[in-house]
């Protein structure tokens, strides 16, 4: 009876080391070689397995992938060219005029480090640079992409996806921009939003409607009938008053009042969505403002932790932030090109335009931000 109970324990042992293999390669997929596909699958396997059992294995494919990418590093020295999606830095002509974004801080040793670049002009105007920043020392390769706005010239608004975040509650969720907002000359960008409700059910309030209740001490974006962002905590730097249309959260701040929050070194996954630990390198985003309330930030990147991400918003003098969505196919950023009268989607970062670009053109599943001019 033993040797047949051996084969039988023998037998369980293999199914299960097969189905975690099995697991693990539709992850890495799903991370690594068809993003868009991939970013179903591992919805998929959360509803089938849950959200621990994939993100455990997530998290390990992450980590395992993070060793491979510093190994690779300390061997050949060299990092991957960064590209922007429309090939180049902006000529500057004697016309443009005006403001600038605070004055970023180099970290790392890459060319141009924390140097604004113009990225986007109305009528001759700069309302948004860019900038590139090297976080993290651990990880020389690692970057984040940095958007300034200038919110005395333009506007941010925020869109409901059909599905995400999913609530009881009914109300329209077209998840596309509004007519009047989707013009050539009006539209400058849009990017991605928060996690999905599962993760953390961060509130969510739209035009008065409580889509799902807010959760104190949490960050939080609001958007003001008047134009105004204002972050930080419900009914305290977001003042609940009438005239606040949005608000949206997601997870603690990362900046409060200019100071990194110690909660980014934690991995106690219910800081974060239910999600990678904060000491994963992933795709990450942000979305943070200035102490003066003009300048709004968006960053993204690869090869992030929540740390790092945290040391790029510094570098750029946020004073408070907080992050947004991850992974390589959620975490995206797009600006707009008028081509006739038509408008065109070019992705921020060259990885971007293989996953599933143009997708703030038309209707969308995930809630989003867009930009647009006042």
């Amino acid at each position: 009876m033993k040797p047949f109970r051996s084969n039988k324990f023998l037998k369980i042992s293999l199914i299960i080391i097969s189905f975690c293999v099995f697991i693990a390669g539709l992850t890495y997929a799903a991370i690594n070689i068809w993003p868009s596909l991939g970013a179903t699958t591992v919805d998929l396997l959360r509803g089938i397995f849950g959200d621990q059992i994939v993100s455990i294995v997530e998290d390990t494919i992450l980590k395992t992938q993070d060793n491979a990418h510093q190994f690779a590093y300390q061997v050949t020295g060299s990092s991957p060219e960064i590209n922007w999606g429309d090939g180049g830095e902006q000529p500057v002509t004697e016309s443009q005029t005006g403001w600038l974004p605070p004055i970023a801080t180099a970290i790392g040793n890459k060319k141009n480090e924390a140097q604004w670049q113009p990225f986007i002009s109305v009528k001759d105007q700069i309302v948004a640079y860019r900038a590139l920043i090297a976080p993290d020392p651990q990880r020389p390769y690692a970057f984040a992409a940095v958007i300034a706005f200038d919110l005395d010239e333009t506007r941010l608004h925020f869109l409901l996806g059909t599905e995400e975040p999913k609530s009881d509650v009914q109300l329209p969720r077209t998840g596309l921009i509004p007519s009047e907002d989707r013009k050539a000359g009006r539209l400058l960008a849009a990017f991605n939003g928060g996690f999905k409700a599962e993760h953390g059910h961060f509130g969510v309030m739209v035009n008065g409607i409580t889509v799902i209740p807010s959760q104190e001490n949490l960050g939080t974006v609001g958007l003001y009938s008047d134009g105004k962002v204002r972050m930080g905590l419900l009914g305290k730097e977001v003042p609940q008053t009438p005239d606040l249309l949005v608000w949206r959260q997601n997870g603690p701040l990362i900046i409060q009042n200019g100071t990194i929050n110690p909660l980014t070194k934690s991995n106690d996954p219910k800081d974060w969505g239910y999600v990678v630990s904060s000491d994963t390198a992933t795709y990450r985003s942000a979305l943070a403002i200035s102490k003066d309330g003009r300048t709004l930030y968006f960053l993204v990147g690869p090869d992030l932790t929540l740390p790092a991400l945290a040391r790029a918003l510094v570098a750029v003098q946020a004073y408070q932030a907080i992050q947004l969505d991850i992974n390589n196919f959620w975490a995206h950023f797009e600006s707009f090109k008028t081509i006739g009268p038509d408008l065109k989607a070019v992705p921020l970062l060259d990885f971007m335009k293989n996953v599933d670009d143009q997708r703030f053109l038309g209707s969308y599943l995930r809630d989003y931000f867009y930009v647009t001019t006042r």
